[in-house]
């Protein structure tokens, strides 16, 4: 399988990773205990499948983005160079969070003003116990911590080809991640430091996993260590090709793993409220957090061993999806909101409902894609110049 193979497969993985973002946030308004968390759009037909959906999407998602967006940061660095790796990631990433937020915001605004003249709207409120304050990052807080992450990788970088200049460092690290990764040992050992800063924030809404920072301009620690990991991970994974082969091969076994662990988690958490902290023991506390995170890592491995085994092949619906995953996620936003106010009070099932949303966001979206991005200086600046590979 040559390189090229690998990286179509991996922008397949970021799509995925996208896209079930829209997935997720649409399914919110069904969630049952919606209204008593204060999501401002609770259906009338509320479904306990798409809150078991949510949890188990929301249980590898992020960790997946962050372990393919360190892959590729790293291909584009060593391709362009420091100054030209600075310049695309301030393209590709701060552009888009500056532009997406200045349009996106008052966006979203004007869905919540519309809201409220339909019945059964409430106001938007975040659960008290929660230290989120400040600048509302909404969804667009990936690439905010993205570009934190880019810069804290530089940083480290560079001292440590200071201090390791004949490369043994990185040859045993190298050595050891391979190892771990073969003997499925990863997701145990890379789940620790964030299961321990989950152990440690007292205001931790366990039922939710790792905490959003979608409200401030400094992270908060958990998000920080849980998806620098990933993102570490990811870079590192890139420097040796011989990594994503282990995954394909043992892709099934983290794929199962997943499944058990999310299972056990999710039954652990089931009696705990959704956004408000739990009083449990501290064992318990660290054994769930543990649990979770496990689950994540394996769910993320085990996708991308799949998607290296059966789509490395190139596909241009694949590409074309791939391609246009980013705009689609950026853009998703108030156009889910709308359609969730639309539906929201309507005799209908939720069966019904939560894929119309669905459905209309990403007929929109693609055919937005096609017709005002994907030849205009817009897609020139998401996804680069065309060529076969992609990148974020």
């Amino acid at each position: 399988m040559s390189t090229s193979d690998r990286l179509h497969s991996l922008d397949a993985v970021r799509a995925l990773a996208l896209l079930l973002g829209i997935a997720l946030h649409a399914a919110t308004s069904f969630v049952p205990e919606a209204r008593a968390d204060g999501w401002p759009f609770p259906d009338v037909s509320t479904s306990r499948a798409l809150d078991v959906t949510q949890f188990v999407i929301h249980i590898f998602r992020m960790t997946l983005f962050f372990m393919i967006a360190g892959y590729f940061a790293r291909l584009a660095f060593h391709r362009k160079g420091w100054v030209g790796f600075v310049w695309d990631r301030a393209k590709r990433i701060g552009l888009p969070l500056v532009v997406g937020w200045i349009v996106i915001l008052p966006l979203l605004f004007a869905v919540m003003t519309w809201s409220s003249t339909q019945p059964g709207v409430q106001g938007f409120r975040i659960p008290p116990e929660s230290p989120a304050s400040g600048v509302p990052l909404i969804h667009l807080w990936f690439l905010y911590l993205l570009l934190w992450l880019c810069a804290l990788t530089l940083m480290m970088r560079g001292l440590l080809v200071l201090l390791d200049q004949r490369g043994a460092l990185r040859a045993f690290v190298d050595a050891r991640l391979r190892y771990l990764v073969s003997m499925c040992a990863a997701p145990v050992v890379f789940a620790i430091p964030l299961a321990t800063s989950l152990y440690l924030a007292d205001w931790w809404f366990m039922k939710i996993g790792i905490p959003t920072p979608e409200r401030g301009l400094i992270p908060n620690v958990p998000a920080v260590v849980g998806y620098g990991v990933a993102f570490q991970f990811g870079w590192a994974m890139q420097r040796q090709i011989s990594v994503l082969d282990l995954l394909r091969e043992r892709a099934w076994a983290y794929s199962l793993s997943g499944v058990v662990f999310t299972v056990v988690a999710w039954f652990m958490s089931e009696p705990l409220p959704r956004y408000a902290v739990a009083e449990t023991s501290l064992t318990f506390r660290a054994l769930y957090a543990m649990i979770y995170v496990i689950a994540g890592w394996c769910w993320s491995l085990g996708i991308i061993g799949l998607t290296v085994r059966y789509l490395s092949h190139t596909n241009t619906g694949v590409r074309y999806v791939a391609d246009a995953s980013y705009w689609m996620y950026l853009a998703h936003l108030p156009l889910v909101w709308a359609l969730q106010v639309l539906v929201m009070n309507w005799p209908l099932h939720w069966s019904i409902k939560f894929p119309l949303i669905v459905a209309a966001t990403l007929a929109i979206l693609l055919t937005s894609y096609r017709y005002l991005v994907r030849g205009t200086f817009i897609g020139a600046a998401l996804n680069g110049a065309r060529r076969t590979v992609s990148s974020v």
